[in-house]
């Protein structure tokens, strides 16, 4: 009975002892613990990294509509279909892209937070995803690698086809927007991404509608979306412009966002700056009239 009492007291010792020396991860909401042999106050130099490595290899569950927070709707996951046919979709701080033929799984993890929303380019092969942060939210773009594999005449069909890997192509900083992305979509060329910030509950400020020309990495256009919380933003997909019929300083996109009790529709052009037309009057010695409205 004494043998088994001290047993016990040593085990709670060192139950705590690796409590204590746990590092909690607010991005999974756990306690990540040290290796046995870890002691406190160790000399971490002498140890050496564990031969073993940890991979994903199967992500169960699916990031879809949030439950209600302080009674506003939170934005679901959003499903996409990529070139290779594959459904991808994001869960937790993962995109996930499945193979329902092969019953596999690929995944990109360029994310170190909660992914809120996420977008795919129209060749189905270039993705968009959103994460919130403590201070900034942040958009990766990337290739999900979904391009079929090009066909040459001495390949064969029991040629073992490369893997498909993912690569990140730029990074998009947004500072100041903590809560995250709502929504995002491309355009029907795919050289402007436009998306809604995740914030706006009538007290704490409103969402923002910004559009980015993502391969410079400029914005080209921010405005107030709405108070209320914003679920979804679009861009028309039956409008297309060719660059031989429509010059670029021309082109007109329209937008419709959507949230709690509201629908917007938004038309995108490109305008003269309001100061550079005064300017310009004022050199011609003319008087500047304000337009109506």
């Amino acid at each position: 009975a004494d043998l088994k009492k001290r047993q016990l007291i040593k085990n709670q010792a060192r139950a705590s002892l690796i409590a204590n020396c746990g590092v909690k991860v607010p991005a999974f909401g756990s306690i990540v613990f040290p290796p046995s042999s870890y002691r406190k106050n160790m000399n971490t130099d002498e140890l050496l990294p564990p031969e073993a490595d940890l991979n994903v290899e199967w992500v169960f569950g699916y990031g879809g509509l949030e439950p209600k927070r302080n009674s506003i709707p939170q934005p679901g996951c959003e499903l996409f279909e990529l070139q290779s046919q594959e459904i991808t979709f994001h869960s937790g701080a993962i995109v996930i892209m499945f193979d329902p033929t092969m019953r596999t799984q690929r995944f990109f993890q360029g994310h170190d937070d909660l992914i809120s929303s996420m977008a795919v380019h129209p060749d189905k092969v270039i993705v968009a995803s959103g994460q919130r942060g403590k201070q900034n939210s942040t958009i990766c773009i990337w290739d999900s690698g979904a391009q079929p594999a090009e066909w040459s005449p001495s390949s064969t069909s029991n040629e073992k086809q490369p893997s498909k890997k993912t690569k990140e192509i730029t990074r998009l900083l947004l500072p100041g927007q903590s809560s995250g992305i709502g929504s995002m979509d491309f355009n029907e060329k795919g050289e402007l991404l436009a998306y809604v910030t995740n914030v706006g509950n009538g007290s704490a400020g409103s969402s923002l509608l910004q559009i980015w020309d993502w391969k410079k990495e400029m914005m080209l256009v921010s405005a107030k979306a709405h108070a209320n919380p914003v679920t979804m933003c679009r861009f028309n997909p039956f409008q297309s412009h060719d660059a031989d019929e429509v010059l670029e300083d021309n082109r007109c996109y329209t937008l419709v966002t959507a949230g709690l009790r509201h629908v917007k529709l938004w038309v995108l052009k490109k305008v003269e700056h309001p100061l550079d037309i005064e300017d310009r009057y004022k050199n011609k010695g003319k008087k500047v009239l304000k337009p109506f409205g």
